[in-house]
Formats: C-alpha cells, structure tokens, sequence
C-alpha cells in the first residue's frame, strides 16, 4: 500500500493521530514504506509519549531488527539524551540476559552502540540533525567481528603520552584504541584501570609537591595553586586502597566497595583537567567524549552497586547485621561523594553534572540532577524472606544553577531577581546538552562554600570564614579552600567520615486547638473538649503509624543541607529490588497511567497512584517508593484487637468524612485494575494505606495469566471486596457502599470505551516476551483480556455483568480463605 496518497496517510497527518494510534499502526503495519514513515515521524513525538513506550519499542525494534529502522531511532535518542540511552542500555541488557535466539545478538548491538551513541553525542558540540535517522545508526553499527562498539582516537588526534600523531592513519583499530568498553548494570566489575578506561591516567603515582621556605613551611602562594592543590588531592585520594577505606567504616568482605565499583573520585581526571584550558579542536572534543564515556559507565557501576547490596543482605536474615551492612555500604557510598564533590571544586570547564551520579527515575528526564547524600538514618530493609529490597533515600540537586539565595547587594533588585529566575527556567536538563559550557565563576564560588561547610561538620581543622568570604569574592572563597585541602594529610584523610549524625525527626507539634468562646451551658463545653481531644488524638495516631510526613521531613532535611539553597535540592526515595524482573511491574504502571488518564478526562473521581519503575535488568530494578503509606497489615499490627474499621475511625476522627470519600474512589480505582488485568496475590500485605486514606496496591508479580502456587488460580473472586473493607465504607445498606458501587460501574463502562488503548501496551509485548504474566501464550492472554471488557454487550447488559462482579467479590470464601492462609503461614493481619 503506497502512502503517497490515501486514507492512511491522511490519517497519519490528521490531528487525531495521537501516540496510542502512533504505536497502533507501527505495530501492525509491517510494510517497509510505511513502516520507515512511522518511524521518521516518531522524531516529532513528544519526550513523555517515547519515554512511556520505551519498553515496547524496545522489544519492537529488537524483533524487527533487520526490517525497520527502529532500533536507529532509539540509538539517535541515546546520542541526544543521557536519560534515555541509560534506560534503553538497561532495557536491552535485560533482553541480552533472556537469552532468547531471535534477540539476543541483536540485543548485544544495542547494548554496546548505546554507549558509542553518548560518546559521540549529537547533543552540543556535536550538533547532528535530531531529524537525521539514518546518519546516527552509520556510525553507531557494531563491528563485523562482533565485538563492541567503541570509541575510536581520530586519525588526527596526537597518541597520548607520546604526543606523536597516530602512525597509519587507515589501519584497523587494535584493543588500546578501544577506549570505552560498556558493562551492563548486573555484569562483572571492571578493575579500576579497566572501570576508568581513561586516556588520562597518571603512568606513576602522584607524589605530594610541596613549596616551601627555608623553616620547611608551605608556601601560601603555591598551596592556593590551582594544580598544585589537584595532583595533592590526588594523593590524598589514591594514598590508600578501596580496603583500607572500607575498613574505616567497618565495609563487611562480601559487600560491594564504593571505590572498587565506581574507581577512584579522583585519578583519570586530574590532567585533563589541568591542561584542559589549553587544549583546543580535536584534541579537546576528545576530552569531552571522554567524560561523557566515563559517566556512562559510572552509573552503570553504580546500579550495580547498589542492586549487589540488595542481593548481598539475603546471606544474613539477621535485622540489625542487614541495617549495619546496609548502614557501612551507604557511609563509603557518602564518602565517595564527597571526595568527588571536593574534585568538583577544582573543575575548570564543563558541567558538574558529568562528574556526579544520577538515577534516572523520579526527577524524569533531568540527569542533571545528581546525588549528594544518602540518608542513612532514612534508609532501611524490608523485611521479606526470599530477598532483601531496600529504601534508599538521598537529596540531589542540579550543582550547575545557581542558588535561590542572591548576593546581598541583588537582593533588593526585581530585575536581577527575574533574570536568575529566568536562567534557572530555561536550564538544559540532560548532561548531553551543553557539556562543554564554560562554568560561570559563581557557580563553583557556591559549591566552594557547600563543600567548606561540609569539611566543617567533619571536623576538618580550619574552619572557614564564610560570610569574609563572601565580602572579598568568589575567588577568596576557591583560595581559602586550596589552602584547607593543601594542608589535610593522607592519614587525616582517610580518617574523615562522611557520616553526619542523624537528623533527627521533629517532635510531633500536637498543639491542642484553641477553644472557642464558651456558649451557654456546660453541656456545650464539654462537647467542644471532647471534639478536641479526638482530634488531638486522631493526629498523634497518625503520627505513630505513619510517622512525619514526608513534606515536613524533606523541609526538615533542606534546612539542615549545606545545599539547601539549590532551587532543584530534592529528596528523593527508590525501593532497590534484586531477584526479581521489573519489567512486568514496569508494564503494570503503564497500565495503571493509562487507566488514572481515561479517568481524568471522564472527569470521574477514581484515584490510582502512577508511580515509575528503573528496569536494570532482567533481575532487577528501582522501584518509586510510595511515601506517607503503611501496609494494611502494618497499620492492624499497631492496634492488636482492634478492627480496620475502629483503626480507621480513630486515625481520621478529625476528618472522617473526607478520609473514608478517597477509600472508596481509590479502592474502586485499583478494584478496575486488579479484574481487567487479573492481578493476584491480593494480602493485605500488597495494599497500602496512605495516611490520606487512600488505598494503593503493589507488587504485581501475579497478573494476566501467572498466579500464586505454581498457577493453580486459587483467587478467583474478581477483586478483593472482605469485611473488614465493607466496614470502612459502613456496610452493605450505607450510602458509602452505593457510592462505591457505581464508581466501579461507571468506571467500567468508561474503561470498555478505550479498550484497545488499555491492551496496546500489553499487545506490544506479547511478540517474543518471556513475562512471567504471558505463561499462557500471546492469544490466549490477549483474547482474555479483551473479553473482560464485554465489549460485544450492550450497555444495560454490561452494567449487569459488573453489578455480578462486586457481588461475587463481597465475602468471596476464596478470598477469605486465602487471607487466612497468609495470617497463619506468615502472619499476615
């Protein structure tokens, strides 16, 4: 079919032609012509509409790979954006690790060309054609030998440490010219001369120059030097091993050591930062794509890292040594930060974000936004007994903006106020845009400031005079911390902590609300009291079952942060999750952001959670971490006796009516999901509870066509709908329940209206998958999802089908008898 004319065509340039449709016709319409214009036009598609779809044009493009072109887009991607090329790297690492026949080569390719597509970045100085489809993929090929892609000197570049031009300008590249070797995120570590794979490394070890006068004395001129201070930090750094620092906080053997996973903070940079100023043209583009490799391959150690802590916590079931080893990984992780955030001090050109470390998930497409602290005394193991997740909790910041707080002389001026506001908007948000931007002066003034005060809060002698600082310029405040580090000594070095005691939580503010003049009457006081004292009562309930709010523990931690005054400074929560493959919770929030969006234009109340899933690979991942919850089963244990219906009414006293409206509006909600994609595994283990009263259920291991007990479909009730629920919303004859039932047929008949928007992102995976969900085979899980829309039913007849469901889900004995089952075997309320 030729789409030079026609329907098609003028459909596809139609202003109905959304991304669902987009991803319709590139899934069916395998013709080469129309398929290459499919792909040409995804360029036009916004970032959120490609990043949603990321997993299924993943595997589409793996399938078709030698008929589509794909897998050149998502390469292009990569070259532009440091967010996508992780997330399409770690896809396809997953993919590499099914070791499926058709894929898995090409799944190989993917893999090592992501990395080559971020070092010779189109973005910046680059400068390809973001339209150019065809040209990124010429160059990303992998070799014929099968070997990885990778970044190649030019022929005109000088050989470094020889300074010669390259001798036979046309011959093959050997193993030395490899300079950027990908590893995935769960692959074996590199050696540090292999993890740093930099051009730049020192050939001996750095000695410490001093310049002295006669009594033997620092010269003051030569400890303020910019490169004299470098090569002294890298001693500092590379004086001990990643043992021996380990050893100082007490780093179990069989952990993951921060410095062996991410290499040192410090070597491999210090010369291409000294001479950088100097170098020019090729040379100095070299040392761009440099950096850029490096990053890349530092935060694939860095998941590694952290997804080796997860799987490591299991060798112990013992809860205080899991908190100790979960506590001393975290302290080098901290440390390791900190050494690099002191090299960044030092930094004369390019971006901060290239020398930090990044999650993509949460703060979506800005990898700008890099790590500063964990905090440890956030963080803790679940407790389960196969694995060990985690929480891993740490405020991040945007280090290449400058901070809210204006100099004093400014901050009286609107215009001036305005402009910063305006720079700050229209910041670039990947680290591929703009890397090789000179950094303004006062960028690294603040980050010197930041740093000062952290060397202070560990004890580092010569405290600094800030505010003097400040007073004299922002080349004071650079001078004033050359001279600091110039002083510390190896041995001082490596025996200061990175550890800050705890933050610790503020004190429950349960200030009785003032009472109101008294009326008349005694009876009409003691009212009031009472009406105070259970509200005073329903705030300290929350407050032992949920804890502080996480609002008011972020602005808690910003105050205390010495980087605080970051517009972006963030504090940020993940769930680190090993031994299980995340791509099917990954589909299951797409589902869930589908489902939350058609709600939202029906303009019906229905409430879901859209959280984010990291896949790493094909055994683990990052989940978003679902704050101010508690599990129903967390919250029954608190109140021994007492029913969820009394815990409910004593925790939302002050607020009864609200509470129980969003129990209901997400419990329908999430009781859509859980028919339509058959979820399973329903324990009140898998249902949390915000402290808003809205209802969240997790972990979807069991959907589709997979369940609990090797597949025997125990659950068979459509959705869970006990007892202990109908009580919150006041039984079976309450208005509450009547609500409740026609949210869920509402609901219904609005989801049955967009079914093959709801079924597209499961379509899309069906080819090749080996999802746990899929067992049954593509037909039979596909056509089963379909059917439960009762699509073939009129409207009066579907609204009888769902009124069937909610009763064959009230007191299902199935679902009693499986609660049961969890209360006894694991003891799950």
């Amino acid at each position: 079919m030729g789409i030079n004319t026609g329907s098609l065509l003028r459909l596809f340039r139609s202003e109905y032609f959304d991304a669902q449709l987009h991803m319709h016709y590139l899934l069916r319409m395998e013709q080469s012509g129309v398929q290459d214009y499919l792909v040409n036009e995804l360029y036009k598609m916004p970032d959120d509409d490609v990043d949603f779809y990321i997993q299924q044009l993943c595997q589409v493009a793996l399938i078709r790979y030698q008929t589509s072109s794909l897998h050149r887009f998502l390469l292009d991607k990569a070259s532009k954006s440091m967010y996508f090329a992780l997330r399409i790297h770690w896809l396809m690492q997953s993919f590499v690790e099914d070791r499926s026949p058709e894929v898995s080569e090409y799944a190989m390719a993917m893999v090592n060309s992501c990395e080559t597509a971020v070092v010779n970045s189109a973005q910046g100085s680059m400068g390809r054609c973001s339209g150019d489809a065809g040209a990124i993929a010429d160059d990303l090929a992998p070799s014929g030998n099968g070997t990885p892609c990778s970044m190649k000197k030019s022929d005109s570049c000088p050989e470094l440490g020889t300074g010669e031009p390259s001798s036979s300008p046309g011959r093959e590249p050997n193993a030395t010219d490899e300079e950027c070797t990908p590893t995935g995120a769960g692959g074996t570590p590199r050696t540090l001369q292999q993890q740093r794979s930099s051009c730049f490394e020192f050939e001996k070890p750095l000695t410490r120059q001093r310049s002295s006068d006669s009594n033997g004395s620092l010269n003051p001129s030569a400890t303020s030097n910019h490169g004299f201070v470098l090569k002294h930090l890298a001693t500092l750094s590379q004086a001990h091993s990643p043992e021996q620092k380990g050893a100082i906080f007490r780093l179990a053997p069989n952990l993951p050591n921060a410095y062996l996973e991410l290499g040192e903070p410090v070597a491999g940079w210090v010369a291409s930062v000294v001479n950088e100023g100097t170098i020019q043209g090729e040379m100095r583009q070299f040392i761009l794509k440099q950096r850029r490799c490096d990053y890349f391959n530092t935060q694939n150690h860095l998941v590694s890292l952290i997804v080796k802590l997860s799987a490591a916590l299991v060798a112990t079931p013992e809860k205080e040594e899991r908190k100790a080893w979960l506590a001393s990984t975290m302290n080098l992780i901290n440390r390791w930060l900190f050494d690099r955030r002191v090299f960044m001090t030092l930094n004369n050109e390019g971006s901060f974000s290239l020398l930090g470390l990044h999650i993509p998930i949460l703060r979506k497409r800005n990898t700008r936004h890099q790590i500063l602290r964990i905090h440890i005394e956030q963080c803790r193991v679940f407790s389960s007994a196969t694995r060990a997740p985690f929480l891993l909790v740490y405020e991040a910041a945007n280090l290449d903006e400058p901070c809210g707080t204006l100099p004093m002389q400014d901050a009286g001026d609107p215009k001036q106020q305005n402009g910063e506001r305006r720079r700050c908007d229209s910041m670039p948000v990947d680290v591929l845009e703009s890397d090789a931007v000179l950094l303004p002066s006062n960028l690294t003034e603040q980050l010197c400031r930041c740093v000062a005060q952290e060397l202070d809060n560990y004890g580092v002698a010569g405290a600094s005079d800030t505010a003097g600082q400040q007073n004299n310029g922002g080349e004071a405040t650079r001078h004033a911390l050359r001279r600091r580090l110039a002083a510390v000594t190896p041995e001082a070095w490596l025996k200061l902590t990175a550890t800050l005691p705890a933050i610790q939580a503020a004190e429950m503010k349960a200030v009785a609300t003032p009472a109101p003049a008294a009326r008349t009457g005694s009876q009409d006081n003691s009212a009031v009291s009472n009406k105070i004292k259970r509200n005073e009562l329903a705030r300290k309930t929350r407050l032992r079952v949920w804890g502080e709010s996480w609002d008011d523990r972020q602005e808690r931690i910003r105050e205390a942060s010495p980087f605080g005054q970051y517009p972006s400074w963030s504090l940020n929560a993940v769930v680190v999750k090993a031994g299980d493959d995340l791509r099917q919770e990954l589909l299951a929030s797409q589902v869930i952001r589908v489902f939350a969006a058609i709600f939202r234009e029906a303009k019906l109340p229905l409430w879901l959670y859209e959280s984010e899933v990291l896949v790493v690979n094909s055994t683990s991942g990052l989940m978003e971490c679902y704050n101010d919850t508690m599990s129903v089963n967390g919250i029954k244990k608190y109140f021994p006796g007492k029913s969820l219906d009394e815990i409910f009414k004593l925790a939302f006293a002050d607020r009864l009516f609200e509470a129980k409206q969003n129990f209901i509006e997400s419990y329908a909600a999430y009781s859509l999901v859980v028919w339509f994609m058959q979820v399973k595994d329903r324990h009140n283990d898998n249902l949390l509870m915000l402290r808003s009263g809205h209802v969240v259920h997790l972990d979807f291991g069991y959907m589709l066509s997979n369940s609990p007990g090797g597949n025997i479909g125990f659950e068979s009730a459509p959705f869970k709908l006990t007892q202990e629920f109908l009580d919150v919303m006041d039984g079976e004859c309450s208005d509450q329940y009547e609500y409740f039932r026609t949210l869920i047929i509402r609901g219904f008949l609005e989801a049955r209206k967009h079914v093959d928007r709801i079924v597209l992102p499961v379509r899309m995976l069906l080819a090749g998958s080996k999802l746990p969900c899929f067992r049954e085979g593509a037909d039979a899980v596909l056509q089963g999802m379909q059917d439960r829309f009762f699509s073939n039913l009129t409207e009066a007849a579907c609204i009888e089908k769902v009124v069937d469901l909610i009763d064959t889900s009230v007191n299902n004995w199935r679902t009693i008898q499986y609660d049961n089952y969890q209360r006894i075997v694991n003891g799950i309320l």
